[in-house]
């Protein structure tokens, strides 16, 4: 009989210790495909619910002891424990095609929280169970505004097509590449870069906020909007106004991808001449479809063909017509 209790509360602890091992390799094996900039933040914020549900079941599966002066100890080798599993997740997915960033820790952290929260809640009564309650919802709630900024942004740029932008309002996902730098500023004589190669005079038709892109030496520095998804269907072209102050003439490089892109390798890259002073650069949408999908574009630079100095160009109404 003493034999059977023994063997039955072995079994029991191996059950236990296989659920930990489940639980703590569930986050490497479940990934949702981020083909959007929202299924990309939901893939992220998952860590917060994961550790979530990993956290509540490991202290309900274990019964851990309630909250406690005596139980402190317990409970901080308890999150302990969860946020060194948390790192080391992170490690190995750096050596199985997956990214290990310091935030995806945080969200771990996050979804600690709102498990130890719910857990105290289970074991007390009164006041203290809503607050608790409360806590881990506002955990949780801070872990899932990514893909909620990723709905709203994606709102935003449905509602304000046929303009890209035109820099007099918020432009989203505005992100520089190759070491470009961005500013939206008023282009007036004190903004206009004092090299004896620039022009000296304003952007004459241009009295609104524009797009400073400057660049360094490099290969193709810029800039313009990275990680949105919006749809281009119906439109026959893409324009941009394209200040170049500089007395000789220059080039522009543009560069499309669409949501596919990591896939594929599909894009559409072009070089444009530009003139001293303002210049407007129109594409024909028919031309980038042969290359990308125009209903799922989420990717938009303009940039300077390997330049050998440092230098700076400036962009204004990028619209569909």
């Amino acid at each position: 009989m003493v034999g059977f209790i023994v063997r039955g509360g072995s079994l029991r602890l191996v059950l236990k210790v296989l659920l930990l091992a489940f639980l703590c390799a569930t986050p490497l094996w479940i990934y949702i495909p981020a083909s959007t900039p929202f299924l990309e933040a939901l893939n992220n914020s998952a860590h917060a619910a994961l550790f979530f549900m990993m956290g509540l079941g490991i202290a309900v599966t274990f019964e851990l002891p309630r909250p406690c002066q005596k139980s402190l100890f317990v409970w901080f080798i308890f999150v302990f424990l969860l946020v060194c599993v948390g790192i080391a997740i992170e490690l190995v997915q750096a050596f199985i095609g997956r990214s290990a960033t310091l935030s995806d820790v945080l969200l771990d952290a996050l979804g600690i929280g709102a498990a130890l929260c719910t857990y105290w809640a289970l074991s007390i009564r009164g006041c203290w169970r809503i607050l608790l309650c409360g806590v881990a919802l506002l955990l949780l709630a801070i872990a899932f505004v990514g893909p909620a900024q990723a709905l709203w942004v994606g709102a935003q740029l449905k509602q304000q097509l046929p303009v890209v932008c035109n820099f007099d309002s918020a432009c989203p996902n505005l992100d520089s590449s190759d070491g470009g730098t961005l500013d939206v500023i008023n282009l007036d004589a004190s903004n206009i870069g004092s090299s004896s190669k620039q022009r000296s005079i304003v952007w004459r038709t241009n009295d609104s906020l524009v797009l400073r892109v400057g660049y360094r030496a490099g290969t193709f520095p810029g800039g313009g909007f990275d990680r949105v998804i919006v749809s281009w269907q119906g439109y026959n072209a893409l324009c941009t106004e394209v200040y170049w102050p500089y007395l000789s003439a220059g080039q522009l490089g543009v560069h499309i991808h669409d949501q596919d892109f990591s896939k594929t390798r599909k894009k559409f890259d072009r070089t444009y001449s530009l003139e001293a002073g303002a210049n407007k650069v129109c594409i024909d949408l028919a031309e980038v479809a042969k290359f990308i999908d125009l209903a799922g574009v989420k990717t938009l630079m303009y940039y300077s063909i390997r330049p050998t100095a440092a230098g700076e160009f400036y962009l204004d109404n990028i619209h569909l017509r």
